[in-house]
């Protein structure tokens, strides 16, 4: 939690400093005003509600029942000043980067410490290593000794046969209509001897 509270504080402070005091990259139009009461009515609006609405108290007890009361918690006054320290900190770090540019971010990304710690977070952490390391290459390598098992052999019988059942089929599609002919008289004699034995 406070590393989180540490890079929230650096990187909500950079937008900040970025977008308040830092430089403008766009042209500005001054083509017509834009707000007036159809924005900033709404705006207000929803100001005020904000500002208020923690104080109106809504009766939920009976939709969230909060069960036996928990012992309460006591946290020690070091770990308080830790917990409001960390976020401080971050938010000095990205002053002296974005605001008063005492260190630069160039410099800071041309090192080599940098170019590496961007190489791992950019790779996920090393979470993508890991996970290759541990589920895909096993996975892999059971894949590739059990390629042709028991399994595999019997769909492969079954692709052989539908080929070489294939291959016999063609060989009856000739054009021929004395070949169709004979082929029909066949099987009425086939179904003919085979009702009259069974």
């Amino acid at each position: 939690g406070l590393i989180g509270a540490f890079f929230t504080g650096i990187y909500t402070f950079r937008l900040f400093f970025i977008v308040f005091f830092g430089e403008s990259n766009v042209e500005h139009h001054v083509d017509k005003e834009v707000g007036g009461w159809h924005m900033n009515g709404p705006l207000i609006i929803l100001m005020i509600l904000a500002l208020v609405g923690g104080f109106i108290h809504v009766p939920v007890e009976a939709v969230f029942s909060h069960g036996e009361a928990h012992d309460e918690h006591h946290v020690s006054g070091l770990i308080h000043g830790i917990m409001i320290a960390v976020p401080l900190i971050g938010i000095g770090i990205s002053y002296l980067f974005f605001m008063s540019k005492t260190f630069s971010v160039e410099k800071l990304m041309a090192s080599g410490m940098a170019q590496s710690l961007h190489k791992f977070w950019l790779g996920g952490w090393g979470f993508d290593t890991l996970y290759n390391t541990l589920f895909v290459n096993p996975f892999l390598f059971l894949a590739r000794i059990n390629r042709k098992d028991l399994i595999d052999r019997f769909y492969a019988l079954i692709v052989a046969l539908s080929q070489a059942a294939n291959g016999m089929i063609v060989r009856t599609q000739t054009g021929s209509l004395r070949w169709y002919a004979l082929t029909l008289v066949a099987g009425l004699v086939f179904i003919v001897t085979l009702g009259a034995l069974l």
